[in-house]
Parts: C-alpha cells; structure tokens; sequence
C-alpha cells in the first residue's frame, strides 16, 4: 500500500475472500492461475483503490529470469 506521503507499507492480507464487483474470488486461485505462467516463480494478489475509490485486483509476481509477456 502506498501512504499519502509516497511510503511504501507491506501488509498482509485480512481476508482470503476477495470481493471484486460483487463476484467473490479465493486470493489463492488467482494467485496458482498465475504462477502457472512459464517464468513466474511467485505471484501476489491485492486490491487497491482506482481513481473512483473502488478496489480493483492487482498482482505482483516475480519473475524467475527472463520473462517474456509477448501475446
């Protein structure tokens, strides 16, 4: 998370349910959805805020070596 005064802050999740437009998904699944992607050697699932202050997914992941995002 990203404080008013530009600190990034690491928390943990409270909640593995997320609920993103009132469809309800497991953090883990989107997580493992991820982390089958060749090259991808950790993944992280968090909602932030958009412009309108709704929460909306992001994922964070780590790439093991090169990974290349072409389609």
């Amino acid at each position: 998370m990203l404080s008013p005064d530009g600190l990034l802050k690491v928390v943990g999740r409270t909640n593995e349910l997320l609920n993103i437009g009132g469809a309800k998904f497991l953090a883990s699944r989107l997580e493992a959805l991820v982390l089958r992607v060749e090259g991808v050697s950790d993944a992280g699932v968090f909602l932030a805020p958009d412009a309108d202050g709704l929460d909306i997914p992001h994922i964070a992941y780590v790439a093991a070596g090169d990974l290349d995002l072409t389609p």
